[in-house]
C-alpha cells in the first residue's frame, strides 16, 4: 500500500493514547507496527477528521454555491481550490495537483459579484500594482452610442431618484428648467442610460404654480398630485395626510400579526417587540412627516394604545389601566415625544455639523448676546406651506432649552438630557 513515489497511506484517527479500534490493529499487523496494549472493551467511539475543505472541492465548482453571502472573502474560512499546474513526479501514475488553498488577492475578483461600489473601491485599490492596474479607464472608443448597441446590445434599467427643483414665477423660468431636463436626457444618452419614463412625474407644488408641460424625447411626462419619494408619500399641498394614513395602517397590522402569533406573560417581552418590530414603521423620516394637528397626532397614537392594551390583556391583566401607566409597564414613550425628540437630536446633528449639511443654508443664527444658550435661531416667514416644515416648527423648541443642554455637550449627553427633561419642555409647547 505504500510503495514507489506514491504518498504514504496515512488513516485519519484521532483516539485516546495506547487505546486502538480493530480497523488500526489490522493495519498495525499488515504494516508491522509494534502493538500497542490491548483492551477488552473499547467504550471510545471512532472520531473521524475531516480532510481541509480545499481537498474536497472540485476546481471548477460553482462560485455562488461556495461562498453565497454578501460579504468579504476570507482565505482561513473558505480555501477555495484555484489550482496554478501540477507537480511532475514520474514515479506517480497520476500527475498530483498543487496546493488547493486560493489567493487572496486574486479571489477578490469574483467576489465583486456580492459587493457595493464602496466596498469594490477598496478592493480595487488593494490590488493595484506600481507597474500595472487591473482597474482601467473607460475606453473613449464607446462613448458613441452607435458602437454601444453594435458591441453591447444591453438595457439598463435603474430606479435612482434624479430630482430637480426650482421656485417658478414666470414662464422663462419653465424654459430654462426644460433645457435643464433636455441636457440631462443627452448626458445619458451619450452614456448609455435610458431615462424611464414609467417612473418620471411631473410635481406641481403651490396655487400659483403656471403648471408648465415639460417633455423628455418628445413625450410628454405625465403630471401627479401624490408621489412616493424614497418611502414617503407626498401630496401637492405637502400636509403629508395619505403618507400618516399608510404609515398608520401598516404599524396597526404588523401590531395585529404580533399579538397573535407571540406568547408571554412578561409586559417588558411585549415592549422590546413593539419597538423592534412596529416602532421602525412609525418613525422613519419622521422629521419630514411629523404632524402639526391634533387629530393626525392622536391618530397615530392610536397604534400604540391599541397594542399596549392588547399586549397586557395577553399578560392576563384584565383590570383597567392608563395610558401612561401601560407605557411604564411596557418601558414605552408617547409616540408624539419619541417624534421630537427625533427632530432635536437631528438638528443637534446639523448645528454641530454632524451631517454634509451645512447648517447656514437652512438657519440664520441669532448674533446678538443672549441669556440663552449661543446657538439661537431666527425664526423665518412662514407660509401655509411651510409652517410644519422641520426648520420651522422645531425652532421655538430649540430655543427654549437651556443652556445646560447644548453648552459643552455631546450626542450621548444631550440624548440623555432628552430623555429626562423633553416632557417638561414640550409641555410649555404642545397641549393634546
Amino acid at each position: 500500500m505504500a510503495t514507489g513515489g506514491v504518498k504514504k497511506f496515512n488513516e485519519l484517527f484521532l483516539y485516546p493514547k495506547g487505546r486502538k479500534t480493530f480497523m488500526q490493529k489490522t493495519l498495525d499487523t499488515l504494516f508491522d507496527r509494534s502493538e500497542g496494549k490491548k483492551f477488552a472493551k473499547t467504550s471510545s467511539a471512532r472520531i473521524s477528521v475531516r480532510k481541509p475543505r480545499a481537498l474536497e472541492q472540485s476546481s471548477d465548482q460553482d462560485w455562488m454555491s461556495v461562498w453565497p453571502a454578501a460579504q468579504s472573502f476570507r482565505s482561513s474560512v473558505v480555501p477555495l481550490p484555484i489550482r496554478m499546474g501540477y507537480l511532475s513526479n514520474k514515479e506517480a501514475k497520476v500527475k498530483l495537483p498543487r496546493a488547493a488553498y486560493a489567493n487572496l488577492e486574486l479571489m477578490k475578483i469574483p467576489n465583486f459579484l456580492h459587493l457595493t461600489p464602496h466596498h469594490i473601491q477598496r478592493h480595487c485599490n488593494a490590488i493595484k500594482i506600481k507597474e500595472r492596474k487591473f482597474c482601467t479607464k473607460f475606453p473613449d472608443e464607446l462613448k458613441d452610442v452607435e458602437c454601444q448597441q453594435k458591441y453591447f446590445p444591453l438595457e439598463f434599467r435603474y430606479s435612482d431618484y434624479i430630482h430637480q427643483g426650482t421656485n417658478i414665477r414666470n414662464e422663462s423660468e419653465c424654459h430654462a428648467l426644460q433645457n435643464a431636463v433636455n441636457n440631462l436626457v443627452d448626458w445619458n444618452t451619450i452614456w448609455g442610460l435610458n431615462v424611464s419614463l414609467d417612473k418620471t412625474v411631473i410635481f406641481h407644488i403651490g396655487n400659483k404654480n403656471p403648471k408648465f408641460n415639460y417633455y423628455v424625447n418628445n413625450n410628454e411626462l405625465p403630471k401627479a398630485d401624490i408621489v412616493k419619494d424614497l418611502g414617503v408619500i407626498t401630496n401637492n399641498k405637502l400636509t403629508f395626510e395619505e403618507h400618516i394614513n399608510h404609515v398608520r395602517n401598516i404599524s396597526m397590522l404588523r401590531s395585529v400579526q404580533l399579538l397573535r402569533n407571540i406568547k408571554s406573560t412578561n409586559p417588558k417581552i411585549w415592549g422590546n417587540y413593539f419597538k423592534m418590530y412596529v416602532l421602525p414603521l412609525l418613525e422613519y423620516a419622521s422629521p419630514v412627516w411629523n404632524p402639526s394637528l391634533k387629530k393626525s397626532i392622536k391618530y397615530i397614537e392610536r397604534v400604540q394604545k391599541f397594542y399596549t392594551r392588547m399586549a397586557l390583556r395577553n399578560c392576563k391583566i384584565l383590570r383597567k389601566i392608563s395610558y401612561d401607566r401601560r407605557l411604564d409597564m411596557l418601558n414605552l414613550e408617547p409616540l408624539y415625544l419619541r417624534r421630537f425628540k427625533i427632530d432635536l437630536i437631528t438638528l443637534y446633528k446639523i448645528v454641530f455639523r454632524h451631517t454634509n449639511i451645512n447648517p447656514l443654508e437652512l438657519f440664520t443664527f441669532n448674533q446678538r448676546p443672549s441669556r440663552k444658550h449661543s446657538y439661537i435661531i431666527n425664526i423665518p416667514h412662514k407660509t401655509s406651506k411651510t409652517h410644519n416644515s422641520f426648520t420651522n416648527r422645531i425652532i421655538k423648541i430649540w430655543n427654549s432649552l437651556p443652556k445646560e443642554a447644548l453648552n459643552n455637550s455631546t450626542i450621548t449627553s444631550f440624548k440623555l438630557w432628552l430623555i429626562n427633561n423633553l416632557k417638561n419642555v414640550l409641555s410649555k409647547h404642545i397641549t393634546l
